[in-house]
């Protein structure tokens, strides 16, 4: 979709959603240098998103503040996070944490 007619597309509450999406990319990418691989409006959540290099997703929706999520290919589920910090150590750390237990743990 084309820059223009997304942001057209856009709701005053979506509007303001991604306006905090974008002060919250630009938060870490002074840090980390992260590149923006999609962003789109999920009409069931109604999360206005963007998807980051790294497999972080940084979402609001109705002009809330911003969740991180990781989506887990393993098992198929969204993990949310208040912060980046939070995210970045469950991508690194958590989800083969996960997986032990499910082994160790039958």
């Amino acid at each position: 979709m084309e820059t223009t007619n997304f942001l057209n597309s856009l709701g005053s509450s979506d509007l303001a959603s991604f306006i905090k999406v974008l002060e919250a990319y630009n938060d870490q990418y002074l840090t980390r240098q992260l590149e923006i691989e999609c962003t789109g409006f999920n009409f069931y959540t109604g999360n206005l998103y963007l998807a980051l290099s790294n497999g972080i997703t940084i979402a609001s929706c109705f002009g809330r503040d911003v969740v991180y999520i990781i989506d887990n290919f393993k098992n198929s589920e969204e993990q949310f996070f208040n912060t980046y910090e939070q995210a970045e150590d469950y991508l690194y750390n958590g989800i083969e944490e996960e997986e032990e237990e499910e082994f160790f743990n039958p």
